[in-house]
């Protein structure tokens, strides 16, 4: 049993065997990564949620696509985000799908369709957008706008209106021939 007249032990100052300040650098720095890595993985995900596509076919296809991929992001959710192999493997599978032949075809044919619809917008605006011309146009695009394969090619064009009267009686009168107009000749 110990009593108060025995000898106290003296003991030595508590020196840490671990470099504290070295480990919270390298924490920050694991940190820094893990934040960059992560915003590079959603930044992958926005670029693709973006796309613009017009047919519900090819919609349901992207989105088939972004879940397939999901799950299989799914198996590294306990990985290290701060490992720039993981982060290069993720975005990897994520930006396959922007390379998927089908969904580029998709956007490309979806942006051609809304070029050939802001024509016809801007022909009627002028004045010269014609029905016939119209009606081309919807039934040339219709089979794109109803189909029900992923990826199809949109290949319809709005035609714009043309004057071939006009432009007969321009060139007829530019080449002038034996000193006649259009008029004349249609007139003898």
């Amino acid at each position: 049993m110990a009593s108060f007249t025995d000898n106290v032990p003296q003991f030595n100052e508590y020196v840490s065997q671990q470099p504290v300040e070295a480990m919270v650098k390298v924490g920050m720095q694991k940190q820094q990564q893990y934040d960059t890595n992560v915003q590079k993985i959603q930044q992958s995900f926005s670029n693709i949620a973006g796309m613009q596509i017009s047919r519900d076919v090819d919609k349901e296809y992207l989105e088939k696509q972004v879940n397939d991929v999901s799950q299989r992001l799914k198996t590294f959710a306990s990985g290290d985000f701060s490992s720039n192999n993981l982060t290069s493997s993720m975005t990897g599978m994520v930006n396959g799908i922007a390379n998927d032949e089908i969904i580029q075809n998709s956007v490309q044919s979806s942006m051609n369709y809304k070029y050939e619809l802001d024509r016809i917008k801007k022909a009627k605006e002028e004045g010269t957008l014609t029905p016939d011309n119209l009606l081309k146009f919807q039934k040339d695009s219709s089979s794109w706008t109803n189909g029900t394969e992923a990826g199809e090619s949109f290949n319809a064009s709005y035609i714009e209106y043309f004057d071939v009267l006009k432009y007969t009686r321009e060139a007829i009168d530019s080449m002038n021939p034996s000193g006649m107009t259009y008029d004349d000749i249609l007139v003898e």
